[in-house]
């Protein structure tokens, strides 16, 4: 094991993390499955050959920034969505975050992936604060019907990896393929007031999604969303966003914690993990909510919904 890479916040300002990773640096899990504590204390079941599974294991937590940014704009009681919610890592966070007063959608369409959501979600329920969650095994995007998943070989190392397109034509030569049901996000919300924070790691399919969530983005009903985009600014789905009164900003992954960084300036993209952006109605409350430095998911059993120190 390289010491250079476990010097990390995870693993830093976290130390029974770093005990946990040195331990099992000793005795690699021979299941193909394990139960992993997310840091906030709920349990999840990872695949032990899943380059998502791998990280949890490892670092104890998923995307450390994206989690971090999630958690500090959750509300208690809100309603929060998970689109692309592969096997419940964040969907984990949104209900514990929102609470028992809050909701969570989560959205996934690979059958597979999506049973072991379930599994999660199911390991969820009798947990004290835990939020409704509803699970719907379905694509999101600009149609109602069906629409083509392409599974890549990479899947068996990495179930975040499938994804929808309209044309066969977009598909790897290599890769399997199926239709699966797919349907606009403003069917789910035509009468919801108001949401609170949407996740959205889509493979890709990131305008569609927002061309069938029309309504939604016109009415402001989700006021921060979260997602992962590998475009250059400006792209077609950065103009929607503008174009619907949002503020995007790149979440930057610093040693201390995640910081917002204006779409005039640029940063220096990672080479392994992808980059997620924030798109905001509110940016004033956004800013002032990741103002403060340090990482409250890594230490965030205890702390209720909208405080930051």
């Amino acid at each position: 094991m390289n010491p250079a890479g476990l010097v990390k916040p995870e693993y830093v300002l976290n130390p029974r993390q770093l005990f946990r990773r040195l331990y099992r640096s000793v005795r690699k899990p021979a299941a193909k499955s394990m139960t992993v504590r997310l840091p906030w204390g709920w349990p999840i079941v990872v695949s032990t050959s899943d380059d998502i599974g791998k990280s949890l294991i490892h670092v104890g937590v998923y995307d450390l920034a994206v989690s971090e940014v999630l958690w500090r704009l959750c509300d208690e009681g809100a309603l929060a969505l998970d689109v692309g919610a592969n096997i419940g890592i964040m969907s984990a966070l949104l209900a514990c975050r929102v609470g028992a007063g809050g909701r969570v959608l989560c959205f996934e369409a690979n059958p597979a992936v999506a049973d072991d959501l379930r599994s999660n979600v199911s390991r969820w329920k009798a947990l004290s604060g835990a939020a409704q969650v509803q699970i719907f095994p379905i694509a999101l995007s600009d149609c109602e019907g069906t629409i083509r998943m392409v599974t890549p070989p990479e899947f068996k190392h990495n179930s975040g990896v499938s994804y929808v397109v309209h044309r066969p034509s977009a598909a790897a030569p290599a890769a399997e393929s199926t239709f699966v049901p797919c349907s606009q996000l403003d069917t789910f919300l035509q009468d919801t007031p108001e949401g609170g924070v949407a996740k959205m790691d889509v493979e890709g399919h990131e305008d569609a999604v927002l061309k069938g969530a029309r309504h939604t983005l016109e009415k402001g009903i989700v006021r921060d969303w979260v997602f992962e985009h590998y475009g250059e600014y400006p792209s077609p789905v950065t103009d929607i966003f503008e174009a619907n009164r949002y503020t995007i900003f790149q979440i930057q992954k610093r040693f201390f914690g995640p910081h917002l960084v204006p779409m005039s300036k640029t940063i220096e993209r990672s080479t392994w993990e992808p980059q997620s952006y924030l798109a905001t109605l509110d940016p004033d409350r956004a800013l002032s909510r990741l103002k403060k430095t340090g990482w409250q998911v890594l230490h965030s059993r205890s702390r209720p919904a909208g405080e930051t120190k």
